[in-house]
């Protein structure tokens, strides 16, 4: 009898110290998210505080998933837009942009490589509906920025050759941000997929309109060529600056 009552306190000590080692962790953790949360507020803010400013009227959930969000969008575009991608080249950039499909394929399975990526991996476990696809689609997007590489491109014959484009690097946002910014009343996700697309499609042509004569000096332009016939437009007066 002796012996039985030592061995249920040895396995009720033992579940005692397994409970305080599940709880000491699950407090790391926590403490680990609200870190990287915060981090990802400040790159926010720092990057672009109109959007920063427009977060603060989230709900605290809303407003962390979308910093994730924006983040994870800044550092895929750092790779082939940032001082440093220009410096290492578009090899480089092909690489590091496979790389990158890994990491954010390790992250939907909850294997974040960095507290960034936590940040995301997290997110995703927050709000189920948000799906792989646009995340892979601006990937793309980003080799499309990309020199010597097979979907690189400097100019745009119609429209609709520009609509993948603009699809790719922007109207995923729309994606990406709809499953946590939720829809009105009465409204499904699929039927706000149309809405949210256009929203981040319509940002995407303003930014192009606004950095034409800064796209001409990396030798891209964006506008369509059938637009820019049709309203005489000719690239050189782009590349010379000529606003007439």
């Amino acid at each position: 009898v002796q012996g039985r009552r030592s061995e249920i306190r040895a396995t009720v000590a033992q579940s005692s110290a397994s409970s305080k080692l599940v709880k000491n962790k699950d407090v790391a953790l926590e403490r680990e998210l609200e870190a990287a949360y915060k981090r990802c507020g400040e790159i926010t803010k720092i990057f672009s505080k109109t959007f920063y400013f427009g977060t603060r009227f989230f709900s605290h959930a809303k407003q962390t998933a979308v910093w994730a969000i924006y983040v994870w969008c800044r550092r895929t575009d750092d790779i082939v837009d940032s001082p440093l991608a220009t410096m290492l080249g578009p090899d480089r950039m092909a690489q590091d942009l496979e790389k990158w499909e890994h990491r954010l394929e390790k992250i939907w399975r909850n294997e974040p490589t960095d507290t960034l990526d936590l940040a995301l991996a997290d997110t995703k476990q927050r709000y189920p509906d948000l799906d792989i696809q646009p995340y892979r689609d601006m990937i793309k997007g980003m080799l499309m920025d990309t020199p010597g590489h097979a979907l690189y491109q400097t100019r745009y014959e119609t429209w609709d050759d520009l609509e993948i484009y603009c699809y790719r690097v922007a109207g995923t946002v729309g994606l990406m941000t709809l499953p946590v910014l939720g829809t009105s009343p009465g409204c499904t996700l699929e039927q706000a997929r149309g809405p949210a697309l256009s929203l981040g499609i319509a940002f995407q042509i303003t930014n192009i309109l606004r950095d034409v004569g800064e796209d001409a000096l990396r030798g891209r332009i964006y506008l369509p060529r059938e637009d820019m016939e049709k309203f005489g437009v000719s690239e050189k007066q782009i590349f010379d600056g000529i606003i007439d």
